[in-house]
């Protein structure tokens, strides 16, 4: 299956399957159903914290009580993703729902491996400064604006891992800081979280652009 990494972490006895997905596509979505159900795992762990998996829950903000301009920021995120997911007639965050959904099938715990989306918009904000919140901001218009005008067929060729690398290595460039801490942050976050998920046969669902960084991170010596 494509964007599937599997290693096994001999020191945990852990047989780890990550699965990289759009969060937009019900083919990633349905990808993840079959995968949860071929490898029968004891614990699912998603890229998913307390804030988001209650705002999921019921239909609410999941920056509620946080800093106002963490709020500002979320909002134009989730604006740029629900564009994209009318374009492919998906749900955002669709292959998280239907990770919960199998694990729930195959009796598997559920474990919220992100870090909490309040303390990753402060840092991010905090850390574009004011210059770098224009830049961005304008950044996000231009890219909302090309999404209008591409086909769902473009937006599924998002999750290949040379577009991946080649997006990653955009963001690096234009805005280093926004990078370090809305993925290597993150990425170390959700490494640490698997290690410490206490499963033995484990499937771990995030976005496309974590899967290398996180399997590299798992991969590497504790």
């Amino acid at each position: 299956m494509e964007n599937v990494k599997r290693i096994f972490l001999e020191e945990h006895q852990m047989e780890i399957a990550l699965i990289g997905t759009m969060h937009v596509s019900q083919d990633s979505a349905s990808a993840v159903r079959q995968l949860i159900m071929e490898e029968g795992p004891d614990t699912v762990c998603v890229e998913l914290d307390e804030s988001r998996m209650g705002a999921m829950a019921h239909n609410q903000d999941s920056c509620r009580g946080g800093h106002g301009a963490g709020r500002s920021l979320e909002r134009l995120l989730e604006s740029f993703q629900k564009q994209i997911g009318d374009k492919m007639n998906t749900a955002p965050g669709a292959d998280i729902s239907v990770a919960i959904e199998s694990a729930r099938t195959v009796q598997a715990r559920v474990v919220l491996i992100d870090r909490d989306i309040r303390t990753t918009l402060d840092r991010m904000w905090k850390a574009l400064g004011l210059f770098g919140k224009l830049r961005f901001f304008f950044y996000l218009v231009r890219e909302m604006r090309q999404a209008r005008s591409m086909k769902p067929e473009e937006f599924e060729s998002l999750t290949e891992q040379r577009e991946i690398f080649e997006a990653l290595e955009e963001l690096a460039e234009r805005f280093p800081a926004l990078k370090r801490t809305l993925v290597d942050e993150r990425d170390a976050h959700m490494a640490a979280r698997i290690k410490e998920c206490g499963g033995k046969k484990v499937v771990v669902v995030l976005g496309a652009g974590h899967l290398l960084g996180v399997t590299r991170l798992l991969q590497m010596a504790p």
